[in-house]
């Protein structure tokens, strides 16, 4: 019975080893795996874990062609089966060796340490726990805050045109530091000239610019904010669900078709990428004009494919015949275009892009920059100029760390500069702090509405002597309450609920302890 029993035992304790084995390799491999990820991550983006898990939700429809996604694997991949390999090895050496014993004690040690020291360096890395502490915590800065547009906007005698560029990661970090930048040359000398000559918004007197926040830093993040005067909250994965975006959300756009403009959106890539189509179609019915559309018009070949579509070059191109052409048809109009030459990671250089420069990014920047100043030449000697508003900002900060490094994106504005408008400041624009959703009540403003209180969304005009959200929070306290757990957010902009939407026609005025 004894030797029955002792064989049974020698049994169970081989039987676990296989386990113990695949446990370990699996533990290993995750461990590698977020190790290697993050530190890949780190590397390319300057951005944190809510970028993150956006990125990874979106669908992979429409981004560029890079081979960004199969660089990651290979980074990754290759030292994770190293590490695998080398495992094993040291696993069936230890099985043989006469500590094995002791070293199987010692292998749940490895297995736990591995595990706990890669979660914590991927927590220190994108702020995974504080990105959850903020999700967790509810925040009723809703329903103080929000300003439902339909209440408290009235539109001007006489309408003005609208000319909306969204420039890709267009921060003031590339000027120069005698301009307020971090470079040695200033890479953006003529956006810079045309920011002094404009109103552009921020802290300082040199080159200003507004603050991205928590639920504004990514393309379609800051697309929403700066129309709608709310941060991107969303559930993930909702840019590529059906039926309607944000139907309790009253928009620029839905407040621009209603008062008769013709209104485009523009862009050299996918515009079905991150849900932009989506919401331009179904807020303000805007025509989409993007890669797909200029191959269907015989503007390019059908086989041209560069970076993420067709190059800026060819964008300003296009983007000058179309304003001509809703110029033309008399109705006032809303175009609205992005730019993408300086998307990361590390920019697109097209055939006009210079070679002064050592970095590569370096070089589109001179390019862009001078695309950029070009097209405003063109745009201020047309016979519609004077009844036009033209609105330059940059859509985010800059999301690898080429040219900027380590510094916080709470150092490095986003460009903004205004051009054309007849509204007149009521207090100084170089000690401002301001947010992308800042933006929408200053738009409006500069074309000449009327708004009652003078916000919109949680958005403040900065043409008027009323503190923001950020210069009475401060961008900790403001990114933790807009990005905290709302059921206001929720039911109201984003599931519209019976009395709960601007859209569905509620009584209140929108006037809150907020302003």
């Amino acid at each position: 019975m004894v030797e029955q029993s002792g064989t049974e035992g020698v049994l169970k304790c081989g039987e676990r080893r296989p386990l113990r084995m695949v446990v370990g390799c699996m533990v290993s491999l995750v461990s590698m795996l977020m190790i290697m990820g993050v530190y890949w991550y780190g590397s390319r983006f300057s951005t944190g874990f809510q970028e993150m898990i956006y990125t990874l939700t979106s669908p992979m429809k429409g981004t560029g062609n890079d081979g960004t996604t199969l660089k990651g694997i290979l980074f990754c991949g290759i030292p994770t089966l190293v590490m695998i390999l080398l495992y094993l090895w040291a696993y069936h050496w230890a099985e043989g060796h006469m500590l094995a014993g002791r070293l199987r004690r010692l292998h749940a040690v490895y297995c736990a340490a591995f595990l706990i020291a890669a979660v914590a360096y991927a927590d220190a890395e994108l702020g995974i726990s504080d990105y959850i502490g903020m999700r967790l915590e509810s925040t009723s800065l809703y329903e103080e805050a929000y300003v439902p547009p339909k209440n408290v906007l009235h539109p001007p005698q006489k309408k003005k045109n609208l000319v909306w560029l969204y420039m890709e990661s267009m921060e003031t970090a590339y000027a120069d530091t005698e301009h307020g930048g971090m470079q040695a040359e200033n890479l953006i000398p003529n956006l810079t000239e045309i920011a002094a000559q404009g109103v552009s918004f921020g802290k300082g007197s040199g080159l200003r610019g507004y603050t991205s926040i928590s639920g504004t830093s990514w393309t379609m993040a800051s697309i929403l904010a700066s129309t709608s005067g709310i941060p991107y909250v969303l559930p993930e994965g909702y840019e590529d669900e059906d039926g309607e975006f944000l139907p309790g959300v009253t928009t620029l756009g839905d407040i621009l078709k209603r008062d008769g403009y013709a209104q485009m959106f523009m862009c050299g890539s996918d515009a079905e990428f991150g849900g932009r189509a989506r919401y331009f179609r179904q807020h303000g019915q805007y025509e989409i004009y993007d890669y797909y559309t200029a191959r269907e018009k015989g503007k390019i070949p059908d086989d041209y494919f560069v970076w993420w579509g067709f190059e800026d070059r060819i964008l300003y191109q296009l983007a000058r015949e179309e304003i001509c052409r809703l110029a033309e048809e008399g109705k006032p109009f809303n175009f609205t275009f992005l730019t993408v030459d300086t998307h990361n990671t590390g920019g697109y250089r097209c055939a006009q892009c210079p070679s002064l420069h050592e970095d590569s990014l370096g070089n589109t920047l001179l390019c862009a920059d001078a695309q950029a100043a070009e097209f405003v030449r063109w745009l201020q000697a047309q016979p519609f100029w004077e009844d036009t508003v033209l609105v330059m900002v940059g859509d985010h900060p800059r999301m690898d760390p080429i040219l900027v490094g380590d510094a916080e994106t709470e150092t490095r504005p986003v460009y903004n500069c205004i051009l054309g408008s007849d509204r007149k400041l009521a207090r100084s624009m170089d000690n401002r702090q301001l947010t992308t959703m800042d933006l929408f009540p200053t738009v409006m403003e500069a074309l000449g509405y009327t708004i009652e209180g003078r916000r919109l969304g949680i958005g403040t005009s900065l043409y008027a002597d009323i503190p923001t959200l950020l210069e009475r929070y401060g961008t900790e306290e403001l990114s933790a309450l807009v990005t905290g757990s709302s059921e206001y957010y929720l039911n109201r902009f984003v599931y519209d609920l019976p009395g709960g939407g601007p859209l569905r026609g509620q009584a209140e005025s929108g006037r809150t302890a907020a302003e």
